[in-house]
């Protein structure tokens, strides 16, 4: 079973992640949440997961500077952004930190569970 970690300020996100999809069939575990990129940077060192799904505006450490730090120690964890954002500056940066998907809000059940799919098949 893979771990995965989602990091978002929207606690509702994070439940709907919980509920939309279900992880295990996935082969995945939600090992943890956090909702701002300091809590998520020590819930990454605590974990290690496989898997990290972040938000990109969040207060205290917004997602792109949490993912450059996590970028600093680890480049094999696949990362998935979540933003309400589509704008081009933020993935021209995912892609520099080479982030897995962006998923943008609101989510949508199919394109999770196919993005899950899918970093489970890179993972294996």
């Amino acid at each position: 079973m893979y771990k995965a970690i989602l990091i978002d300020d929207e606690n509702s996100t994070i439940k709907l992640l919980g509920k939309i999809v279900d992880w295990p069939a996935f082969g995945f575990e939600i090992a943890g949440t956090a909702s701002d990129g300091d809590e998520g940077l020590l819930l990454y060192e605590m974990v290690r997961p496989d898997l990290i799904i972040v938000d990109i505006l969040m207060p205290v450490m917004d997602g792109m500077e949490f993912i450059r730090r996590v970028r600093e120690r680890d480049q094999m964890v696949k990362i998935v952004i979540l933003s309400a954002y589509g704008e081009f500056k933020y993935a021209q940066q995912a892609i520099h930190y080479g982030v897995s998907q962006y998923i943008l809000k609101p989510l949508d059940e199919e394109i999770v569970k196919q993005v899950l799919s899918d970093i489970k098949f890179k993972l294996d």
